[in-house]
């Protein structure tokens, strides 16, 4: 598809809103496109420029309409009946937890390293074996007026310890206490926004003493920010989408389609 093709067959219109022509869009774009439309999106698509101007941007566009609708499980349609539903619920104050009756769990005091801090220790131990480390550092550390990625703020004002390789050395201990010393994989999610200086931190420091092959990175996608209760897409401006880190819970997701779960 070219974006000089999209304008040599009838325009489609929405309205009094001119929208990008439709005849000439591939199968996979035009039905993308299409369902998009019919849940109101259709501002992502009007008052596009005239043939030959910023058509490397439309391209663009569309392309990376279809890298999230990809990336995200039930697509784009998905992505906003699911932010639709939310956002009813929210305007609404409904409560998710309704008719769930909240139990104090049983729990063991290990504040103190006492008899019970060490038994509780040496049942852990036998475990490490077992377990996987997971951190998930995909939003930067804007709202605490951080110019950085969150790992690399420090935990303490003595050595200025960051977060990455304060985990490093946690990790480290524990092999340490292993029954059987093995290295604990370190599964670290991240996001285009945190992707490359995550990496940096690691390289540059070696990886804080870790091993380079138990350190695994899973890297999230963005999904479109949205604009109001409808579930409107917001543009960062013509042709371009205001793309955000998700939620926490994509790790789960990633851990599965990574095949690292299995693994």
């Amino acid at each position: 598809m070219t974006c000089d093709s999209m304008y040599r067959m009838a325009q489609t219109f929405i309205g009094d809103r001119q929208i990008m022509n439709m005849e000439s869009l591939n199968t996979a774009d035009r039905a993308r496109v299409e369902k998009l439309i019919g849940f109101g999106q259709q501002h992502l698509f009007a008052d596009w420029d005239a043939p030959g101007v910023n058509d490397e941007a439309k391209t663009a566009f569309l392309e990376s309409l279809a890298k999230v609708d990809d990336a995200y499980p039930g697509g784009l349609i998905g992505y906003i009946s699911n932010a639709r539903t939310l956002l009813a619920a929210a305007k609404e104050d409904r409560n998710s937890f309704e008719g769930f009756v909240p139990h104090q769990p049983n729990s063991v005091d290990l504040t103190a390293f006492d008899e019970t801090y060490d038994h509780y220790e040496s049942l852990g131990k036998k475990q490490f074996s077992k377990l996987a480390v997971v951190l998930v550092a995909g939003g930067l550390g804007e709202r605490l007026g951080y110019n950085g990625i969150k790992l690399d703020i420090p935990v303490e004002v003595v050595e200025t310890t960051s977060y990455l390789a304060h985990y490093a050395a946690c990790l480290k201990a524990m092999e340490a206490g292993m029954e059987s010393p093995q290295s604990v994989p370190f599964v670290i999610m991240v996001s285009p926004d945190t992707d490359a200086k995550t990496l940096h931190a690691l390289e540059s420091n070696q990886y804080f003493g870790l091993r380079k092959e138990q350190v695994h990175i899973l890297r999230q996608s963005p999904v479109p920010a949205i604009s109001d209760n409808n579930g409107t897409l917001t543009l960062e401006e013509k042709y371009k989408l205001i793309l955000k880190p998700h939620g926490h819970g994509d790790v789960h997701m990633l851990f599965h389609t990574s095949g690292l779960a299995a693994k």
